[in-house]
């Protein structure tokens, strides 16, 4: 987030981050469309060689009519532990008409709802506003799945990289120690001495003015 959308948010609550896993609430000074962006937490890297390292979150962005003085609960998903909870949690934003979810990442399927559990699959975008989370693999082939501009994390011997979410490069490898973490949604490597955390996932809210 940019230094002037977050003094905007700071002065009027019509802009900013949450990128801190619980449950919490928005309340709109003002009335009108928002632009709300949810990102679902990145797995957990293993230590288990040929194991698949973390899968990235889901991106969702979509618009909401909010009304000032109401309050709209929120929760931010966790990043997957190592050696605790290796999935990653959902994100989610309780609109007036529906509830806006990002998967968090998941053995096998990921964050995903389109069916592909391809080794190594890229996100891929479903209608206009949702990215299906990338996938790593059983430490097949060099690199995990991407997702835009950024990267999955390298595999290394028999350990598989962590996926990439969409602001964030998935946690390498290591066949000599620990795996890289994960951040914003981004999925950790596996590593022999102890998988990487995934990334929390995050929600933010932007105005778009009144109606």
């Amino acid at each position: 987030m940019s230094a002037a959308l977050a003094v905007i948010g700071q002065l009027t609550n019509k802009a900013f981050r949450q990128a801190t896993p619980g449950t919490f609430s928005f309340t709109p000074t003002i009335s009108g469309w928002y632009w709300i962006t949810t990102m679902g937490g990145g797995r957990a890297g293993g230590a288990v060689t040929f194991s698949a390292a973390g899968h990235g979150g889901m991106y969702v962005r979509m618009r909401h009519f909010l009304t000032a003085g109401t309050a709209y609960s929120y929760t931010v998903g966790s990043g997957g532990v190592f050696g605790g909870t290796v999935n990653g949690g959902n994100t989610s934003f309780t609109g007036p008409v529906f509830t806006q979810t990002s998967l968090g990442a998941i053995a096998g399927t990921g964050a995903r709802t389109d069916g592909v559990t391809t080794d190594n699959a890229n996100a891929t975008l479903s209608g206009d506003t949702v990215w299906q989370g990338a996938l790593t693999s059983a430490a097949v082939g060099t690199r995990a799945g991407g997702c835009g501009c950024f990267v999955g994390g390298t595999h290394a011997s028999s350990y598989a990289g962590g996926a990439a979410s969409m602001y964030a490069n998935g946690g390498n490898a290591n066949g000599a120690g620990a795996g890289g973490n994960g951040a914003l949604g981004s999925g950790g490597g596996s590593g022999s001495t102890a998988g990487g955390n995934g990334g929390h996932g995050f929600l933010e809210i932007e105005s778009m003015g009144t109606a």
